[in-house]
């Protein structure tokens, strides 16, 4: 996708999709990271029965942690501070003097009976309900949210729905 193609689906849409923006490598190392959980509570990535809230950090249902400073945790910096994510927001606010915040993250672990988590529901879609960081009584563009993700999804797989502007 070229800049030009994504800065377009980007005004035209008011989402943009721009894919392999991070290396794998790094990626890689982001969710190495971000399994830093297992220093909460007795939580193991690799043993089923500790994933409950009894054993992780408070979190907003689906894997939300917006809590205990993790905006600031050093691989955070990092994802925010990746030159192909800057390179994106210079392009799009024409310049490199940039401020770029981090409200939380999201660790999703499955939830099922089999493999996953047994605590809790699967979280279901929010029917008719919108969310929008953007200011409705400012015109043009004031802000955006990016979700970066790390690892690959699928339609079937915990994600994100954009809705055309």
């Amino acid at each position: 996708m070229t800049r030009a193609q994504w800065l377009a689906d980007l005004e035209e849409n008011g989402y943009v999709v721009i894919p392999n923006v991070i290396p794998q490598s790094s990626c890689d190392t982001f969710q190495e990271l971000a399994l830093q959980l297992e220093s909460f509570h007795g939580f193991k990535r690799d043993d089923i029965t500790t994933w409950t809230d009894e054993h992780l950090p408070f979190g907003v249902k689906g894997g939300l942690y917006n809590r205990y400073s993790v905006n600031h945790e050093a691989f955070v910096w990092k994802i925010r501070t990746e030159p192909g994510i800057i390179k994106i927001f210079e392009q799009i606010w024409r310049t490199d003097d940039l401020i770029a915040s981090f409200d939380g993250i999201n660790v999703t672990l499955p939830i099922n009976a089999a493999t996953g988590r047994k605590d809790m529901e699967p979280t279901t879609p929010w029917p008719r309900k919108a969310f929008s960081d953007q200011e409705q009584q400012c015109k043009g563009l004031t802000m955006l949210q990016i979700l970066t993700k790390t690892h690959e999804t699928s339609p079937s797989s915990s994600s994100i729905k954009a809705l055309q502007t």
